[in-house]
């Protein structure tokens, strides 16, 4: 039986909770505890993730047996569009291929992306990106990031690339702004899963639960970092904030905003 338009309507609001959460979350730390504690806590969310997820996500989207690169750069492009986000892909060779998130990006929604720091940002890519070497076991692996949005740059952008020598670990990130950037690609040619033609309810039931791994990841990774106690405060303060804005738009908001909000 098809949901209604209410069941919808609470798919789409959870996705987007859980989401919230996780931006004002990073946001809190930098502001009550530093960027170093924030920094440390996305660098673990994004290993966290990374260490569940990768390799199981490579085999269930039909890339372990790409070459390296390409099949990473394809794993989150695939992955990110089945949580909503738009991502582009592009592969120059068997051994180089982009990976491009264009603004407004997913984590830091709005105005919130002018608060997030370079090494707060910086931290996903070395907690994900460059690690996927280490867990395909090929030392050779790194990712070149290009460009971030945090940084004033038209999206977050850079490549796999599979340098055919061992990479010290200081390697397998490197940031190289302004020497190549990711050439121009045709989005409508882009590689496509079978989502497009899935019914709006397993679509929405997709984008919460991708946005509910975030908040599942959040819990350990914040109990490692703070300690049980503190991260429940911090936790806490930000899930009461966050309703408490929701609330005040909803009550302020015409009838048709507040419905849809």
């Amino acid at each position: 039986m098809a949901s209604s338009g209410t069941e919808l309507a609470a798919y789409r609001a959870v996705g987007t909770l859980y989401n919230a959460l996780m931006t004002a979350l990073v946001l809190g730390l930098v502001m009550r505890r530093g960027d170093d504690t924030a920094r440390d806590y996305v660098f673990r969310h994004f290993r966290r993730q990374h260490l569940e997820k990768f390799l199981p996500g490579l085999q269930k989207l039909g890339l372990a047996d790409e070459p390296d690169a390409p099949a990473c750069a394809l794993y989150h492009y695939h992955s990110n569009a089945l949580g909503g986000v738009k991502t582009g892909y592009l592969r120059e060779s068997d051994r180089k291929a982009w990976v491009r998130y264009p603004p407004p990006r997913w984590i830091w929604k709005g105005t919130a992306i002018a608060a997030v720091p370079h090494a707060v940002s910086a931290a996903m890519l070395h907690g994900w990106h460059g690690h996927n070497g280490v867990s395909l076991n090929n030392p050779a692996l790194g990712f070149v990031c290009t460009g971030m949005t945090v940084d004033g740059m038209p999206g977050l952008e850079g490549y796999y690339f599979d340098y055919g020598r061992p990479l010290k670990e200081s390697e397998r990130v490197r940031f190289a702004y302004g020497t190549e950037e990711m050439p121009r690609v045709d989005w409508n040619a882009q590689p496509k899963l079978e989502t497009a033609s899935w019914p709006e309810e397993r679509r929405l039931k997709t984008f919460r639960a991708y946005a509910l791994e975030y908040l599942r990841t959040m819990l350990p990774t914040l109990q490692e970092l703070l300690g049980p106690a503190d991260a429940c405060k911090e936790l806490g303060r930000v899930a009461r904030r966050r309703d408490r804005r929701k609330r005040w738009r909803r009550d302020r908001a015409p009838g048709w905003l507040a419905r849809g909000a």
